[in-house]
């Protein structure tokens, strides 16, 4: 019953949603280092630039969508499930880390993607720049969602910590095997 590998009641609902969770974060990671590694070779044009930003929009709207139904299935609303628990407190990291990448986005769709047809007085070339500086940032941020998210992978999820009477524990054997108990009275 641990974390994103094993989703909770109603599975119909849940195991869909993840899905395509994971595949729009996909498509939002390889699409930045696409995108990176297109604008470091000038191999790409200002429409491709332009589609790319409005699908990504598309795409991190789904995502956070998803994610924070995935959220409230694992923690609910309870404050204490959210604050007192490690998967809860990896839960709000991921949150402000992906909540630091909004901006970076909002300037590129916003300056950086006009600037390269040289709308306001922007220098193509200039713009270019920055366009590939701020896509950085983005990976580099996203880098971190990632090890955040293999961390909450590994966590119990908040439910599990707060539910009475569960039992959520991992048994280690001297083969080195580890197999994982979930009581659920």
């Amino acid at each position: 019953r641990g974390g994103h590998a094993v989703p909770p009641h109603p599975v119909w609902l849940r195991l869909p949603l993840d899905m395509l969770h994971l595949a729009m974060a996909a498509i939002w990671v390889g699409g930045l280092i696409q995108l990176i590694a297109y604008l470091r070779h000038d191999a790409v044009t200002i429409e491709h630039v332009e589609r790319y930003s409005r699908w990504m929009a598309f795409v991190v709207a789904i995502l956070v969508a998803t994610g924070l139904y995935a959220a409230y299935v694992e923690i609910g609303l309870d404050r204490a499930a959210l604050a007192d628990t490690t998967y809860g407190r990896l839960v709000v990291v991921k949150s402000i880390l992906l909540i630091g990448i909004v901006p970076l986005a909002l300037l590129n769709r916003r300056r950086n993607v006009p600037g390269l047809r040289g709308a306001n007085g922007a220098q193509p070339n200039e713009a270019r720049r920055q366009l590939r500086r701020y896509v950085l940032g983005e990976i580099a941020l996203l880098l971190a969602v990632v090890a955040a998210t293999a961390a909450l992978i590994q966590t119990p999820p908040a439910r599990v910590s707060v539910e009475a009477g569960l039992v959520d524990a991992d048994i280690a054997f001297a083969s080195g095997a580890h197999a994982q108990l979930v009581l659920d009275p």
